[in-house]
């Protein structure tokens, strides 16, 4: 039982809200990005926002090589400390769950969602040339899921069939991949276009070849398992999970070998920006309108529920109750799977030193940003909207520390923070969505670091 319940917990640590985690500023903003980032950073957030700068950082190529990644994870309640206390065993000896151990489980993880995003950026470029646009292409690996686990299904896991009770499993979800992305964008800068009310527009496209190694997921599920006061189980309906990896089954997960594919497919950016004036600007953008096509040894696991057990000690009945906990195996065709679409549009308010506004020296910027995923059941995004809020202070032209807020689904007014440093030939961007985890990450659910070192030059 303890295994079976530490599957369930794990399981769902394989989830998160759309977000790119290797974006530190956006990350340290209360991932604000639509209206706020520039250059390399505009990438899977607002195309358009590539042929922006800051004001201490004029420069037109820039490059990453290994320096880019993060980690995202949001979590109801799964904490080392959790871990430790119900799992982690003591001092080799196994720990065995009182009641109210198990109340206390069933409270916490019981109708939660966790989640977990990484980023590994293998390269990025950016190159801007003035009478044509600016041009940025990066390789990268996403490691993304989507999940929530019923109280249902923790019961049973926990106490095991009680009579005259009815085990709702329909809820359960999950979805998890691993993409290795190739980003080529393109944006432009069409100052005239929208003259009669912004003073400059931008505009801005990706193409994202998306090159699948790894997929998991619920396609479908309804199942449910009734009891009686005479020790009768019946259950009806049915879960079903769709997978595609490289490799065979009985393998374990490994990194991919040049051009071993378990899927392939293909996802695109647009964005836009207009700048109304010298401290209001508006951002908007579309990312991940796209899917991928699982082909590579594309599986079926199902678990039935069509089965009456009166008597576990009747062989038949027995063999149908391991069926449905083993579930059966077969082969299926190719499937795809809708990229984490997502809508973003943000304003940015840019706050001038008042003693030098003449000379247009930004002393700090605000950004406002309402977050739509548009697509459900899809590893790495939620349809449920959040609201980002952020803030950074350019303190001087060397460091600029940076703070924000995200509003909305479970996240409880997450604070975040971090800092950027720019340098005549090196800028490096660090930052976490939820500061109160460095204090104390024992207890934290909900954590994650990014840091950003690229290279510049005129």
């Amino acid at each position: 039982m303890k295994k079976l319940l530490l599957f369930l917990l794990l399981i769902t640590s394989l989830s998160a809200n759309a977000q790119y985690a290797d974006n530190p500023k956006s990350l340290s903003m209360g991932r604000a990005s639509v209206s706020n980032t520039f250059q390399l950073n505009a990438l899977n957030n607002n195309p358009a926002n590539l042929v922006l700068n800051s004001q201490y950082d004029k420069s037109n190529y820039y490059f990453t090589l290994f320096t880019s990644a993060g980690y995202m994870l949001n979590s109801d309640f799964l904490s080392a400390d959790f871990y430790n206390k119900y799992f982690s065993g003591n001092n080799g000896n196994p720990v065995f769950l009182t009641n109210t151990d198990k109340e206390n489980i069933l409270s916490e993880a019981g109708n939660t969602s966790t989640g977990f995003r990484g980023n590994f950026k293998f390269f990025s470029l950016l190159i801007r040339e003035k009478n044509i646009g600016t041009f940025a292409i990066s390789l990268e690996d996403k490691i993304s899921g989507l999940s929530f686990l019923p109280k249902d299904a923790l019961d049973v896991a926990l106490y095991g069939n009680k009579k005259n009770s009815t085990y709702d499993y329909s809820e359960f979800d999950l979805d998890a991949s691993w993409i290795r992305q190739i980003n080529i964008s393109f944006a432009k800068e069409l100052p005239n276009l929208f003259k009669s009310f912004a003073e400059n527009f931008s505009i801005g496209v990706s193409v994202k070849p998306q090159l699948g190694y790894y997929n998991f997921g619920v396609e479908s599920n309804n199942l449910k398992i009734h009891t009686d006061d005479s020790s009768k189980i019946k259950a009806d309906g049915l879960m079903r999970f769709r997978s595609s990896r490289i490799g065979s089954d009985n393998q374990k997960i490994k990194f991919p070998e040049f051009g071993e594919l378990a899927g392939f497919g293909m996802g695109f950016d647009i964005g836009f920006n207009f700048k109304f004036s010298n401290k209001v600007n508006v951002g908007l953008s579309v990312t991940d309108i796209g899917w991928v096509n699982w082909y590579k040894t594309p599986t079926e696991y199902l678990y039935k529920g069509d089965f009456l057990i009166t008597d576990l000690a009747n062989s038949e009945q027995y063999d149908q109750l391991l069926n449905l906990i083993e579930g059966t195996e077969s082969p299926i065709s190719n499937y795809s799977k809708t990229l984490p679409t997502t809508f973003r549009i943000g304003l940015n308010y840019k706050i001038y030193d008042a003693i030098y506004y003449k000379n247009s020296v930004e002393r700090a910027n605000v950004t406002a940003e309402y977050y739509q995923g548009l697509v459900d059941n899809v590893a790495g995004v939620s349809t449920k909207p959040l609201f980002f809020l952020g803030g950074e202070f350019l303190l001087n032209q060397y460091f600029i520390p940076r703070t924000g807020i995200v509003i909305g689904d479970s996240e409880n007014l997450a604070l975040s923070m971090g800092f950027g440093v720019i340098t005549d030939y090196l800028i490096f961007d660090f930052g976490t969505h939820n500061i109160l985890s460095i204090f104390n990450l024992n207890k934290a659910s909900k954590n994650s670091v990014a840091f950003s070192l690229k290279f510049k030059f005129d």
